[in-house]
């Protein structure tokens, strides 16, 4: 650890951040982490790149174990109160166990009023707006 704190390249850095006051506090940490990684770590560019290390077997899920609410959808922003859009969510809904969906276009005014009787007409029980 020692030598890694004394080489030149160090001392030159910290020599220049101390001029520099605060730069400190953010390159010190940064030069000691990168000067201790394996070079081969430094080398990976992507995790797509980086070979399984870890092998289980597959497990396939098709649905969630219990209902679950999906807190955050924009009805009013994607789907511009499509009818059929909302059918085809509504059915992916019951396929996929969730119970509930969030809208996160909840204003105030007219378009709130336009939303609520977008989502609430036909489905009051599975949709909260935000």
């Amino acid at each position: 650890m020692l030598k890694v704190l004394c080489s030149p390249m160090a001392i030159a850095l910290l020599h220049g951040a101390l001029l520099h006051g605060a730069l400190l506090l953010v390159l010190w940490p940064v030069l000691l982490l990168s000067m201790m990684l394996p070079t081969e770590c430094l080398a990976q560019s992507s995790s797509a790149e980086r070979i399984a290390s870890l092998i289980v077997p597959e497990s396939r899920i098709d649905q969630a174990s219990f209902p679950v609410i999906d807190v955050h959808t924009h009805f009013f922003v994607k789907g511009k109160h499509e009818p059929e859009l909302l059918e085809r969510y509504v059915e992916m809904m019951d396929r996929n166990r969730i119970a509930v969906s969030v809208s996160l276009d909840g204003t105030l005014g007219p378009q709130l009023e336009a939303h609520t009787a977008y989502l609430w007409s036909r489905y009051p029980d599975r949709f909260a707006i935000f």
